[in-house]
């Protein structure tokens, strides 16, 4: 029966990663309420999500603000371009559509597939972006050059993210009251998918501590 009340144990740690996700998610959709801070939030949510909830290292809360007020500057400029461009491409492919494509010959199929190719980069930038700007240190527009890369480079990885994370829209949308833990569960499944890709790109230094990172803790699989 002792084992039970062991704060260690495996019943305890599931509970607590739970709480740890519903604090996390509330303080994301907080601190994304202005909108131009989403971005940010976004980033700061994933990091705090795979350093203290995944990794168990440090605390949820503490980690999401010191990313939040780290990334802020960055991660505004990365909303602010994301939105227009998502907007500018949701409204000419919707005049498009409605307008040319009517699927009755050939080229109206090969169209529709530049279109696929062009939404599906899109949506695998805003994918890569946000958890890019939690762990690396680079301008906005090599994060952008970056994120493309990523997503034409791990196409399969990149559509089972975006699944996911349209998955958790999608189920928030009919349920709004689920938006207290879906936002941080979709960074942790998310990142079993994202972390081996972005470990390629750390540095020998980085990984063995070498660089002045007395936990490198991005280092676990």
């Amino acid at each position: 029966m002792g084992t039970i009340f062991d704060p260690d144990n495996a019943f305890w740690s599931v509970i607590r990663k739970i709480l740890y996700l519903i604090e996390l998610s509330l303080a994301w959709l907080v601190c994304s309420l202005p909108l131009i801070t989403a971005g940010a939030s976004t980033s700061a949510l994933y990091y705090a999500t795979v350093k203290a909830v995944r990794k168990e290292r440090s605390y949820p809360l503490r980690e999401f603000w010191k990313a939040w007020k780290l990334n802020m500057k960055y991660g505004a400029a990365l909303t602010v371009i994301l939105a227009a461009v998502s907007g500018m491409a949701l409204s000419a492919d919707f005049v498009i559509g409605v307008s040319f494509l009517q699927f009755s010959n050939v080229l109206d199929y090969i169209f529709a597939a530049l279109f696929f190719i062009k939404d599906f980069i899109l949506l695998g930038v805003i994918c890569h972006i946000f958890p890019l700007l939690s762990r690396f240190d680079m301008p906005v527009f090599k994060l952008l050059e970056t994120a493309v890369f990523l997503c034409m480079g791990n196409v399969v990885r990149t559509l089972a993210v975006g699944i996911v994370v349209i998955l958790t829209a999608l189920i928030i949308k009919a349920e709004t009251g689920f938006v207290i833990i879906l936002p941080a569960l979709c960074c942790f499944v998310v990142s079993f998918l994202l972390e081996p890709v972005y470990q390629k790109y750390y540095g020998e230094k980085d990984l063995n501590g070498e660089n002045g990172i007395a936990d490198a803790w991005y280092a676990e699989r």
